[in-house]
């Protein structure tokens, strides 16, 4: 179950933030899909949070967060999985304003501008080696099984996306300093590395 807030707007919201963006109601739509919503609330589950940060449209700097509430773990999950995919949304949002801003101060429009708008990519700016290095002090030498609770905790812990964690994961595997002895030959898993629903065991190797 989730618990949230009203935003303001005249769609109720189940999450605590500030204004009515349309990134609010997208992430909320893929939760809605997913069945993530209605999923009652084990009083024995504790509480979790997880946030994303909406920046100005112009400026570079936050404007609010978003914030998801659950007792669920598969919440927190497909909550970070809907929010990148709106991180590029987002992105393509802050381009075309600052272009559109350009051409109100110039007076001409940039007849390039919906093409840079179109391949505006994700550029993802978190630390790859600090992502390793979060791996590496998780794990040890001895197996461990990881399962969904221990990625909803490493997303709530960290704010990362899975994705970043499953690269990271491949990059120390590619490295010889960590492995997923429940995984097949790695050319049979060539996105991630770590299938969390399997409650596959990791390990460290010691150099």
């Amino acid at each position: 179950g989730t618990a949230g807030a009203q935003t303001g707007c005249r769609r109720p919201s189940r999450f605590w933030g500030l204004g009515c963006p349309k990134i609010f109601h997208e992430v909320e739509d893929s939760l809605d899909r997913n069945g993530l919503i209605s999923i009652p609330a084990d009083n024995a589950d504790k509480l979790r949070s997880a946030y994303v940060s909406i920046l100005d449209p112009v400026k570079d700097r936050t404007k609010y967060h978003l914030v998801y509430l659950t007792h669920h773990p598969l919440g927190i999950i497909k909550f970070m999985a809907a929010s990148e995919k709106m991180d590029i949304v987002q992105k393509q949002v802050r381009t075309k304003t600052k272009l559109d801003r350009r051409s109100e101060d110039t007076g001409m429009d940039d007849l390039f501008s919906s093409v840079e708008v179109e391949h505006v990519t994700d550029t993802d700016t978190t630390d790859i080696e600090a992502v390793k290095a979060y791996w590496l002090n998780r794990l040890s030498n001895t197996p461990q099984r990881f399962r969904i609770d221990d990625l909803a905790d490493m997303l709530e812990e960290t704010n990362w996306f899975e994705s970043n964690l499953q690269l990271a994961f491949k990059e120390l595997a590619n490295e010889g300093k960590v492995t997923n002895l429940d995984a097949p030959a790695p050319n049979k898993r060539s996105k991630n590395l770590v299938h969390f629903k399997k409650k596959e065991r990791l390990q460290r190797i010691s150099p």
